[in-house]
């Protein structure tokens, strides 16, 4: 858990803790913990690891040691709707770019629509700018019948957008959609936004 505080620990904030093995509701909170630092902002479980997300950088988490295996600067996400994880992977989102960890290896895989040549406000980055001014934080979804992982963001209109990404071809479409202030899973694959 992360966003803590204990009278013990000035500091208990940029903390995360684990629980005590088959006993989730014990902590042994001066050992089970590392300190990030930073204030965790999102941490998520994939393939037995624990990426933790702060404002300015990404840590994977090694839950048995409680050890900090690896930091990456400069990279972050929204909040909790800008990452997702799927049977391909942990996709997530930041304003520079959309990224797919795999377990071992992270990937920037926004490149191709990072930029728009023809219509610079279409592209990625600008599309981030423009969404957060419209108040609409970027969301990452699973689309399971297209498969695809898709971002939906705002125009500078206000207008809903939506990034898909194929994830057998490796394509990148635009679509338009609602205004996505909101999206969940309907539980049969589709999306409600």
């Amino acid at each position: 858990v992360g966003r803590c505080w204990h009278p013990e620990m000035d500091d208990a904030i940029t903390h995360v803790f684990r629980s005590e093995i088959d006993n989730y509701n014990t902590f042994d909170w001066s050992n089970n913990n590392a300190d990030l630092g930073e204030e965790p902002i999102v941490m998520m479980a994939y393939q037995g690891r624990v990426l933790i997300w702060t404002t300015t950088k990404m840590h994977l988490l090694e839950t048995s040691t409680m050890s900090i295996v690896d930091t990456t600067e400069e990279i972050s996400v929204f909040d909790p709707n800008a990452a997702i994880s799927t049977d391909y992977g942990l996709f997530f989102a930041d304003k520079n770019n959309i990224y797919l960890w795999d377990g071992s290896t992270m990937s920037p895989i926004g490149g191709p629509i990072l930029h728009n040549t023809d219509n610079p406000s279409y592209g990625y980055q600008q599309m981030v700018n423009s969404s957060s001014s419209n108040g609409v934080l970027p969301s990452v979804f699973y689309d399971g019948p297209n498969t695809s992982v898709c971002i939906g963001l705002a125009d500078s209109n206000g207008d809903g957008k939506i990034f898909s990404f194929n994830l057998i071809s490796k394509r990148w479409d635009l679509y338009d959609s609602p205004k996505p202030l909101a999206i969940a899973s309907s539980g049969t694959g589709r999306n409600l936004i």
